[in-house]
Order: C-alpha cells, then sequence, then structure tokens
C-alpha cells in the first residue's frame, strides 16, 4: 500500500514536503507504531523519534524534530 511521511513546519503548521516510502507490510508498520493487527492504517499517525529510527532503517530520510512535525499517511495517489 503506499505509504508517504508528510511533513509541517512546526511554526507555520504548513505542509513543508513528503517522501515516498517503498510498499511496506502493514504488519510491520502495525508493530513500529503499536496498532492493533485488526487496524488497515488508513489514518494518518504521527510520527515520535523511535518510529522514525525504525523508519529511517527501511527508507533513508533524515528527520528534523527541531523544525517539522512528520505524520505517516495512506496516500492511494502514490
Amino acid at each position: 500500500m503506499p505509504r508517504v511521511l508528510r511533513y509541517f513546519g512546526k511554526s507555520d503548521e504548513l505542509l513543508a514536503g513528503e517522501h515516498v516510502l517503498p510498499d511496506l507490510d502493514v504488519e510491520l508498520l502495525q508493530d513500529i507504531f503499536m496498532v492493533e493487527a485488526s487496524n488497515p492504517m488508513y489514518d494518518s499517525f504521527p510520527v515520535g523519534e523511535k518510529q522514525a529510527k525504525l523508519l529511517a532503517l527501511l527508507s533513508p530520510f533524515n528527520f528534523d524534530f527541531e523544525k517539522f512535525d512528520y505524520f505517516l499517511e495512506y496516500d492511494e495517489k502514490s
């Protein structure tokens, strides 16, 4: 399923960018975000530093938590 990391500026809350993730198993994402197996993860999920470290291993990306808030989102267009 197409997943994307979207990030928003902390100062203005505007979309600053996005990073398309490779096709990842929903079971892996459920483990990373600690959601139940029945959740298909179509919603937006905030990404914390713990999740960021694991996601960066799967798809290289430089997180900057001082400047941005990050969210994992389902994107049927990707």
